[in-house]
């Protein structure tokens, strides 16, 4: 039996990080129109429906687990830790430098473990 009475997972920080880039409502209609000249976009139509001014974008070189290496940044400063002292990574994200395995692997050998090896951008895992 377990010696502690009561144990208990817990997340106890949570951070983000956002790219500098914006892109406004028009500039994306602007792109759908130019990328799919068929259909009919109307002028303000994104702000009309989702009160879209602008959406956050990352440069074309800015993977996702690059964007989640400087959250980690941000979050070991926020909470004063060392690397070693985090337990558990969680990587949530739609989209993911590689299909697999997972990227929360990568975050923490950019972050956690930075003297470990990575693969190089663009190394086909096999």
């Amino acid at each position: 039996m377990n010696s502690h009475s009561h144990s208990h997972s817990r997340i106890s920080q949570v951070a983000v990080h956002l790219p500098e880039g914006r892109q406004t409502s028009r500039a994306i209609e602007d792109r759908l129109r130019a990328h799919s000249p068929g259909l009919r976009v109307p002028e303000g139509l994104l702000r009309r429906l989702y009160d879209l001014e602008e959406r956050v974008v990352a440069s074309e070189d800015t993977l996702p687990s690059d964007l989640a290496a400087r959250a980690v940044e941000r979050l070991l400063a926020q909470a004063g830790l060392a690397p070693a002292k985090i337990d558990l990574l969680l990587f949530a994200a739609v989209s993911a430098d590689v299909q697999e395995p997972a990227n929360g692997h990568i975050v923490a050998a950019r972050r956690l473990h930075p003297r470990r090896r990575l693969p190089a951008r663009g190394d086909r895992l096999r």
